[in-house]
């Protein structure tokens, strides 16, 4: 816009001109919309800033009752505030609008999609899926689509009389001290306001003891979202053609924890508005705040008491970027930032690209942006309005460089003022935004001159959103809404009533009941109420009269709007149609482009929009943008839209305008090229967007795109319909195979399907590396292992021995992960390591394939069979170890990463053996040399996992709750799949101790459902040893040892021959046949499972051994008495080797149990004069 004192362009969202420091707009104290200084009635919401003297145009207060200048007296109009059905003039103008309407569309032309039908029928030629296509129709000029200068007609004045320059000069300046005076009303609805009442609803307010600032006001519905939930199971896409445009993309999330104690839910204080508003204040103000969280359910409120901010601050030093996620913005690339970047700079979602708008647009870009280039500049108008295509080879390049230019411009504003950005309804954002906006928070970025506040409905902390090491605890705050208090309804309902609540207390109670605490309910009731004429006008005063409407309330929200668009629909078509054709736009939509489709004369347009606005249907975003007054309002209008006979003929006017329009998002068009059932034509929208979004970086729009293309055509039959299925499904699975990896996994699977049918072996190969990536992600260690042995099929041969070699290697984490460590060791030894080191010693040639790659499989290898040897609890694995120390030390191995993890390797196998004290020391020592250093988190799940077990055989309780909490988030937030479900199992280790066996159960059987699922043995054995243990106590003998024998055998699987659990479950049946009095059989298993912890050197085990063969002997003391005393002395005997053993391995609370059991039987001798 251009200051009216200085004449020079300033950005529109200025309340100063930059340059001469005149006040050129103020803000609406109701609604927050900017307004030109001399505006009498805000654009928002409608309220009086300022009032004119019809003598002598001077600028009064808006409650003045005479001039300040010339004393007029300002005469009250004795007129009513008409409710619908006391508006004559209203309803005649729309009836008028319907008729003008009907005859209009009785003699429409052809639309433009009858053409393109026909076109599209022709051909589909397949680049990139698909070919461009241009469509065009009329332009319209550019003084139609965009106006950049909210105080235009003053320049007009300006040019038009130059005399009156100094005069407007004056009156605005006596307008800007008027205004700087206004208190903050509550917000008044035109539908129930009494213009002659000669108190305003503040002062009625006042005479209560009310409060004046408004508790709330018509736009506090929230909209009811999709949540995107950044840690659940990947996302479902949904069906667009039938679900219309709700949440397209939900952003993928990693598993949620499913132990209750785990989520960690904290519960914040809740506060209502005006204290939330005065919080939020004072977060924005304190200079260590950076990330700001508001949440509450929908409906609460949450958009409000933003506005409410930004009434308070607009008037200091601060840029907002200020934007509402929704599903248009999911639809658009980067929407939320987009979004957020046209409301700054004003500029509308759509433009017909002519060159005045270009021209107009990129200057006032490099105008507000200076320090960018005009590469940078033309890049981010492309960003705005995209029409530059790629291809998916660079999309993740160009991603980084979208990055770059957001962060740029970002940081460019924030040096003009302190930057505050703004995103409502943060649980709908795309995902391409989130992913940038995390970006920018690990960069750094936020600080005492750029703050981000954000509104969501989730009850967590913004941590959880945004976690960053390079953010302290305390530059994080979270602040909880609270639902309308009764007082809040109560006050709430006054502001429709101009101060009083006419409704009956009972009606009231119920209404209020019917809300639980819930705004929308209220003012959608409300406005029902009022369309059922419960309110009426009679001497200057508005009443309450009795209704049917009361004597069946709705109980929710459905059925009002169920019954208030019936009502619509029959009373007014045009404004009925109107709101049906918005909503097929979406939940905002740009107002001016509904003026285009629509047709309506300009004047008759603006009634039926003011009409939508005063009903609560809708609500101005900004001077471009109308939006539905939430979500569910919008979803529950578009449905009845869909049923409507006319919903074929609205989509096709829209597409006749939209399709001449270059728009902020593509995705729209084929939106609605789908709700016409063209499938040809949305494919070539979809493939089209598909390169938009290549072009900027945008993976998640992309894959929705891509995904809407595969749904396409597998619904059709066009020319090369397999190969573009496998065009798409291979593509898919290589953008998501990291990212998304589950929803990667049968897109890759079905893209080396068909290259298996076709012999390509290289695409086989290719395809494979990333299906198995992707199940390794996901914690499908047999899919790894799967992978593998396909590609193993087709190049397993004589020639191909060291490329073999290197292909085993890739399934031996896997094996791992699932426990077959027998398997590990055997594949490794034989068709692995020889191999590899044949090649090494240049024995067989390497094929081209770099020393470096073999010399890393070769170490990498060695320390697998070590770890696997670990988790057999074998000593063997010590001499792997020194092997590899040997190695280490020969060849100056320097690698970190690899050395960390061979030291966790020797504490962990230290903790297998029970020398636990040795664990303990190689773990401090690891801390001290890595403090300095950056550590890879499976290396710190490693650690973590290895210091709990520790604590758990030494039997060290205090805190280690808290411990396993922290430490099954941590890697969880990595995705170690394998550590985080055996951390879980502890957990309920920890619960069994305590006495909770009821809840230590539900885990174990959760956990074990899990690791059966993907078939990882170690996990299961874990919990079915847990699982036994307590089924000993709660449901006998019998069932436990069923459990244990057949878990036993797992254990002896050749496959798995996990020593270590072998010994547990040999010693568990011991004592459960030792339970049962089967003296014989106990004395048989533990025999056995001694023989294998002298074979291993399993110390501690061997320990707790000599512990329950001391009680076998306890027991045949007792059974055989004719040997007593041989029993008791071989009884006492066992209990002094078991002190032996453990005073060496350092386990104070298991020696302190010896001590106790065998002091207890010394005494029982004493007491039985049996001497031992």
């Amino acid at each position: 816009m251009r200051c009216f004192r200085c004449k020079k362009e300033i950005a529109d969202n200025l309340l100063r001109c930059s340059f001469c420091n005149t006040k050129v707009q103020t803000v609406c104290p109701v609604c927050g919309a900017l307004n030109p200084i001399t505006t009498q009635y805000c654009q928002g919401c409608g309220l009086q800033l300022i009032k004119y003297c019809p003598e002598c145009k001077c600028a009064n207060l808006p409650n003045a009752k005479e001039c300040r200048k010339c004393s007029a007296s300002f005469e009250e109009k004795k007129e009513v505030s008409q409710t619908p059905n006391t508006q004559p003039h209203v309803e005649e103008e729309i009836a008028i609008i319907n008729e003008t309407q009907e005859k209009q569309e009785t003699t429409s032309e052809t639309t433009q999609i009858d053409i393109l039908k026909e076109q599209e029928e022709d051909k589909l030629i397949l680049e990139e899926n698909s070919n461009d296509k241009d469509f065009s129709v009329q332009e319209l000029s550019d003084d139609e689509l965009i106006d950049f200068s909210e105080g235009e007609d003053i320049d007009r004045l300006d040019l038009e009389n130059p005399e009156a320059v100094q005069e407007k000069q004056d009156e605005i300046e006596t307008t800007e001290e008027i205004q700087n005076t206004e208190q903050i009303e509550p917000e008044k609805n035109d539908l129930f306001e009494l213009s002659d009442s000669a108190d305003t609803i503040t002062e009625s307010l006042q005479k209560e003891n009310i409060e004046p600032e408004p508790i709330i006001n018509a736009d506090a519905a929230e909209n009811l979202q999709t949540a995107k939930q950044p840690e659940t199971e990947a996302e479902q896409e949904k069906d667009i053609s039938t679900t219309g445009q709700n949440t397209i993309e939900e952003q993928e999330t990693k598993e949620n924890p499913t132990i209750e104690e785990e989520k960690q839910i904290i519960e914040i204080k809740s506060y209502d508005q005006i204290k939330c508003k005065a919080l939020l204040t004072q977060a924005v103000r304190k200079p260590e705040k950076r990330i700001i969280g508001l949440s509450a359910p929908e409906g609460y409120g949450k958009s409000t008491v933003l506005k409410y901010l930004f009434s308070d601050l607009v008037h200091q030093n601060f840029a907002w970027l200020w934007g509402e996620c929704s599903a248009n913005s999911q639809i658009s690339p980067f929407g939320i930032f987009q979004e957020m970047i046209l409301t700054f700079f004003n500029m509308p979602n759509f433009s017909n690209m002519s060159a005045e708008f270009l021209k107009d647009a990129k200057r006032m870009l490099s105008e507000t942006l200076p320090l960018l280039s005009q590469e940078e500049i033309f890049n981010l108008f492309n960003f705005l309005y995209p029409s530059l295509t790629s291809s998916f080879e660079e999309i993740l390049l160009n991603k980084d460089a979208t990055f770059a230019l957001l962060e740029k411009v970002i940081l460019e504003i924030s040096k003009k003022a302190k930057l505050i950005i703004v995103i409502d309804d943060f649980d709908m954002i795309d995902g391409a935004s989130y992913a940038f906006l995390s970006y920018f928070v690990d960069q750094n970025h936020l600080s005492e001159n750029i703050k981000l506040i954000i509104s969501y409905k989730d009850n967590r902390i913004t941590q959880g959103y945004f976690y960053s090491e390079k953010l302290a605890q305390n530059q994080y705050e979270d602040i909880r809404l609270s639902k309308l208090s009764k007082k809040d309804a109560d006050n709430f309902v006054k502001m429709f009533l101009n101060g009083t609540n006419l409704l009956p207390e009972a009606i009231f109670n119920q209404i209020y009941d019917y809300s639980n605490g819930n705004s929308a309910y209220i003012e959608q009731v409300m406005v029902l109420f009022n369309e059922n004429n419960a309110f009426y006008a009679e001497n200057n005063t508005l009443k309450y009269k009795s209704t049917s409407i009361e004597q069946n309330i709705p109980s929710n929200i459905y059925e009002i709007l169920t019954i208030r668009l019936s009502y619509l629909q029959e009373k007014y078509p045009v404004v009925y149609k109107t709101l049906c054709t918005a909503a097929i736009m979406g939940n905002k939509f740009n107002v001016r482009l509904l003026e285009i489709i629509m047709k309506l004369k300009s004047e008759d347009f603006q009634k039926v929009i003011q009409m939508l606005t005063t009903f609560a249907y809708l609500a101005q975003f900004n001077n471009n943008i109308f939006e539905f007054k939430n979500t569910l309002l919008w979803k529950f209008v578009y449905e009845r839209a869909k049923q409507s006979p006319d919903f074929v003929v609205l989509n096709e006017k829209i597409f006749d305008i939209i399709n001449s329009f270059t728009l902020s998002s593509n995705a729209l068009k084929a939106l609605i090229a789908q709700n016409l059932n063209q499938k040809l034509l949305a494919l070539n929208i979809w493939t089209e967007n598909i390169k938009l979004c290549a072009y900027l970086g945008d993976e998640h729009l992309w894959t929705l795109s891509q995904k809407q293309c595969l749904k396409i055509v597998q619904e059709i039959n066009p020319e090369n319909n397999n190969v573009i299925i496998n065009n798409i499904q291979e593509r898919l699975g290589k953008l998501l195979y990291i990212s998304r990896p589950q929803e990667a996994i049968p897109y890759l699977s079905s893209a080396i399907n068909n290259a298996i049918k076709v012999q390509n072996i290289p695409k086989i190969i290719e395809l494979s590396g990333y299906l198995s990536k992707s199940c390794s992600l996901t914690g499908n260690y047999h899919g790894v292992i799967e992978a593998v042995d396909t590609v193993l099929k087709f190049v397993e041969k004589p020639e191909n021995k060291l490329e073999c070699a290197l292909i085993k290697y890739k399934k031996l984490n896997a094996m791992f992960s699932i426990g077959n460590a027998e398997e590990i060791y055997n594949l490794a030894s034989n068709e692995i390591i020889p191999v590899v080191e044949q090649a090494l010693s240049n024995i067989i040639p390497t094929n081209d394939i770099s020393l470096n790659v073999i010399y890393e499989t070769w170490l990498e290898c060695n320390l697998t069979v070590a770890m696997a040897l670990i988790s057999q609890g074998s000593n063997k694995s010590f001499a792997i170890l020194n092997i590899i120390d040997e190695i280490v030390a020969k060849n100056n191995v320097e690698n970190k990463n690899y050395l960390q993890r061979l030291k966790i390797a020797k504490a962990l196998a230290h903790t297998m053996q029970g020398s636990i004290k040795q664990s303990e020391d190689l773990l401090i020592s690891f801390t001290q040399e890595t403090a300095h250093e950056t550590v890879e988190p499976r290396i710190i799940s490693l650690w973590n996992f290895t210091n709990i077990l520790n604590k758990l055989l030494k039997q060290e309780w205090q805190n280690i709750k808290e411990d396993l909490f922290s430490i099954v988030t941590f890697a969880n937030n990595y995705n170690d799949v394998l550590i985080k479900n055996l951390l879980k199992v502890f957990l309920g280790k920890i619960l069994q101790e305590e006495g909770n066996l009821s809840k230590a159960l539900d885990i174990y059987n959760e956990q074990v459902t899990i690791f059966a699922k993907e078939k990882i043995a170690i996990g299961a054995l874990l919990c079915w040893y847990y699982i036994a243990k307590i089924t000993l106590v709660t449901d006998g003998s019998d069932k436990a040892l069923d459990i244990a024998q057949k878990a036993l055998d797992v254990a002896k699987n050749p496959k798995i021959s996990n020593y270590y659990f072998m010994v547990l479950y040999k010693k568990l049946i011991a004592e459960i046949f030792l339970i049962k009095g089967d003296t014989e059989s106990s004395k048989m298993y533990i025999e056995k499972a001694l023989m294998i912890v002298k074979q291993y050197d399993m110390k501690l085990l061997k320990v707790s051994l000599y512990q329950l063969y001391a009680k076998y002997l306890e027991e045949m003391v007792s059974k055989k008495p004719e040997n007593k005393i041989n029993f008791a002395q071989n009884a006492l005997t066992t209990y002094k080797k078991a002190l032996a053993l453990i005073a060496g391995l350092d386990v104070p609370a298991i020696e302190s149990e010896i001590q106790k059991n065998y002091a207890s039987f010394k005494a029982f001798c004493q007491l039985n004069n049996i001497k031992a």
